[in-house]
């Protein structure tokens, strides 16, 4: 059941402004959707000087944009302290996982290029966070993270911790699962096709 922000002066037992009323309401159409409801009716922000979102609203890429900004926007200043970027932890967790790799590897299960992974790489590198050497293949590394990789990680897991419960909060353990279940699919899909 989706709620409405009521705009009325309150009513006995009802919504008053800036209180939601509990009665059940029609999702918006098409035309209808706003930046706080999607076409598909949820609400999702203020009801006063919304900007409408006419097409743009019903478009899978805007609303995974839009929630991967604020996601990494709180992540980073929870982890701020560490003065690294969001991409370094999950580099981190990748190094750590599978000992060896290298950075093709590593942007392919990013989704990152390597115009985007090289200079990440060199710049945890230089803070002693991962060490490379030499691979197999001519002009190749493999990486691996250094005990004070291993460390800053421990914190930065604390930090994605907390972030992960307030990003999760508005959804029920099933539902978390699918989303996950959903986005890498549809993540799969891409790396496939483009």
């Amino acid at each position: 059941m989706t709620t409405r922000r009521s705009a009325g002066p309150a009513k006995p037992g009802g919504a008053g402004p800036g209180r939601r009323s509990l009665e059940p309401r029609t999702p918006p159409s098409r035309k209808e959707a706003t930046a706080g409801e999607h076409a598909g009716g949820a609400s999702v922000g203020p009801a006063e000087g919304e900007v409408r979102l006419t097409d743009i609203g019903t478009r899978l890429g805007f609303h995974l944009k839009r929630v991967g900004l604020l996601s990494n926007n709180a992540y980073m200043r929870s982890a701020a302290k560490y003065e690294v970027l969001s991409g370094h932890f999950g580099i981190l967790e990748i190094v750590l996982d599978n000992p060896g790799i290298n950075q093709r590897k590593i942007g392919e299960a990013l989704g990152l290029d390597k115009s985007s992974i090289s200079p990440a790489v060199t710049k945890l590198e230089k803070r002693g966070l991962i060490k490379r050497r030499s691979g197999p293949v001519r002009r190749s590394y493999e990486l691996f993270i250094t005990p004070l990789g291993e460390s800053l990680l421990q914190s930065l897991r604390a930090c994605a911790d907390e972030h992960e419960k307030k990003l999760a909060a508005p959804l029920s353990p099933e539902e978390r699962e699918l989303l996950i279940h959903l986005l890498d699919r549809v993540f799969g899909h891409l790396a496939r096709t483009l």
